[in-house]
């Protein structure tokens, strides 16, 4: 790993850099223009960077001839088909994890509802309990009382 990379506990890496307060305040406007969550955004601009990065290597490698502009061509659109691919799936785990969420979250409510009623019932009862202990008591305190006359 290089400077400024951590492995977490979760086996993702963390990546720690430092920029100019301008620079931050660019990323601070684009993350709010966009509506990103920060973690989000870093994450976007970070690939959007890479992604112009690994378009020049490839320009620069035509540039000098290692590369032709149809193999190139058959590169990038055989990366673009892939990367596609790949958001498609995304998207479709990222809705799945949406609904399983919001069930999760119906599931959940209806169950802190049902413990409420339940507890609420749970006293309820108690109190009856303590009702009918003290009845029961003095109902043989009475038959004790009648038994000694």
């Amino acid at each position: 790993m290089l400077e400024g990379m951590t492995l977490t506990e979760d086996g993702k890496v963390r990546l720690t850099i430092e920029v100019d307060s301008e620079t931050a305040a660019e990323i601070v406007a684009v993350l709010q223009a966009e509506g990103w969550q920060p973690a989000e955004g870093y994450r976007l601009l970070l690939g959007a960077g890479l992604g112009y990065a690994q378009g020049q290597a490839v320009l620069r490698q035509i540039a000098s001839g290692q590369l032709s502009e149809a193999e190139a061509m058959r590169q990038l659109l055989e990366r673009l088909t892939l990367v596609e691919g790949k958001l498609a799936n995304t998207r479709f785990r990222l809705f799945e994890v949406e609904t399983e969420n919001k069930h999760w979250h119906l599931t959940s409510g209806a169950i802190r509802t049902q413990n409420v009623i339940l507890n609420e019932y749970a006293e309820k009862l108690k109190a009856e309990n303590e009702a009918l202990r003290r009845e029961i008591a003095a109902l043989r305190a009475r038959v004790e009382n009648d038994k000694g006359k």
